[in-house]
């Protein structure tokens, strides 16, 4: 649906969804920390920042925990990090988060994988908010 532009009603089953994976697994469960960063992704779209944000800190301090240094999943939840970041304009604490996570997702996934080409689109958007051209055209295209 978040792919398909119906926000809205991917919302609702985002929040269905982390009600109830909440209520079966519990706080702590990696189930649930993905459940909410993929919501945040989609909250990021939306423009609920603060939101995005506060379930972006939850979802990774359960990732981090439980998650071995260089899973592909933390990364791609550092890199929604990183996003979040740039809608602060804090792009100095943004790069190395973007650039780190995306340098993960290489390694792990490969250039071609969804979530390797968003945070390689995730960086490129840094540096065209930062209006960082010449940085940006390393990221314009494919690797």
């Amino acid at each position: 649906l978040h792919a398909h532009g119906d926000l809205a009603e991917a919302r609702r089953r985002f929040e269905l969804a982390l009600e109830l994976r909440l209520e079966i697994l519990g706080d702590g469960h990696v189930h649930v920390a993905n459940t909410r960063k993929n919501f945040a992704a989609l909250l990021l779209d939306q423009g609920d920042t603060a939101r995005a944000g506060e379930l972006l800190e939850q979802a990774l301090a359960v990732l981090r925990a439980k998650k071995p240094a260089g899973d592909w999943t933390v990364a791609d939840g550092e890199s929604l990090w990183g996003k979040y970041l740039v809608t602060l304009g804090r792009f100095d604490a943004a790069e190395p988060v973007l650039l780190g996570s995306y340098r993960t997702l290489q390694n792990a996934k490969g250039d071609d994988d969804i979530a390797t080409v968003h945070a390689r689109d995730r960086v490129l958007e840094l540096y065209r908010a930062w209006e960082k051209e010449r940085e940006a055209m390393a990221f314009a295209g494919p690797p």
